[in-house]
């Protein structure tokens, strides 16, 4: 993207205009991942592990992994990115991992079996992305420029298939602070089943600058019963124009078929956001007796 070259002339972004729509979307797409990409770069600094991995590292018992000659990776342990490289092309062929579910980001999170190759419609504005079942994937709207703004809502997807975990980390990002402990340290934890728990437990000295979650936790099989924050039920909405109005609540989105969770970030280190999934008697609204 930012190159020079054989003909005396040099790459940048804002040469082409006819494609700075796309230019743009994807420098904007970059800049939510900030939060998820900053852990990543923690989880590198602590283990070696690199924010773009091959198939392999993240899947080594599946063989179609090592094999892969798509280019597709992972990025961190949550999203495989399949980059369209090929000029004019209309389609993208993707092998997906075995052993988990897939959603397709840009398709209302369209569901996958894992170990099969797939092929699905490209553009020049494609960044095809899928979201593992099992991951924890966290974006924010709040940065445009990483050196000035202030993150104050979280935005984090869920897949919820099986148990997991992911390291949300945060600091100044500018000294040495966190050597002393000015950190910001946020395991999060998922416990998947019918009640879907998701856990957070925050260490580190940093002041948290967060104000409001955002959750999007995918279920595909049925809508929620009831959703907690801190012990606490929060309404529910059935229009996504009233729950968008409100300041805290949850939705069950039947586009995608995710449950949509906002509320005020509970001012404590540790606390549970609860989503119940469980069968449900529609006429007594009572959970049902297996």
């Amino acid at each position: 993207m930012i190159s020079a070259n054989s003909d005396n002339t040099v790459t940048q972004p804002w040469m082409y205009e006819e494609h700075m729509e796309n230019v743009r979307e994807a420098y904007a797409q970059r800049y939510r991942m900030i939060p998820y990409l900053y852990s990543l770069m923690y989880e590198a600094y602590k283990n070696g592990k690199p924010a773009m991995r091959p198939l392999f590292l993240e899947f080594p018992n599946d063989i179609n992994c090592y094999n892969d000659k798509n280019l597709t990776f992972m990025f961190g342990s949550s999203v495989l990115v399949a980059n369209v490289f090929e000029k004019g092309a209309t389609t993208r062929t993707v092998y997906l991992p075995a052993g988990e579910k897939w959603f397709d980001m840009n398709d209302n999170m369209k569901e996958y079996e894992g170990g099969q190759t797939i092929e699905i419609p490209v553009d020049l504005s494609s960044i095809p992305m899928f979201l593992r079942g099992s991951a924890i994937f966290i974006t924010t709207e709040d940065i445009h420029n990483a050196a000035n703004d202030v993150m104050h809502n979280l935005d984090i997807l869920i897949g919820a298939e099986k148990d997991s975990s992911f390291i949300l980390y945060d600091d100044d990002g500018c000294t040495n602070d966190f050597e002393n402990g000015i950190f910001s340290k946020t395991t999060i934890e998922v416990k998947s089943g019918d009640k879907k728990v998701i856990s957070f437990s925050r260490e580190g000295n940093y002041q948290d600058t967060i104000k409001k979650l955002n959750l999007k936790v995918v279920s595909k099989e049925k809508g929620a019963y009831w959703v907690t924050v801190d012990g606490e039920k929060i309404p529910q909405f059935l229009t996504k124009e009233n729950w968008e109005e409100s300041r805290a609540g949850w939705y069950y989105n039947l586009s995608d078929r995710t449950v949509m969770v906002k509320c005020d970030k509970p001012n404590k280190d540790k606390f549970d956001i609860v989503v119940s999934c469980e069968k449900f008697d529609l006429i007594g609204m009572v959970a049902d007796e297996e």
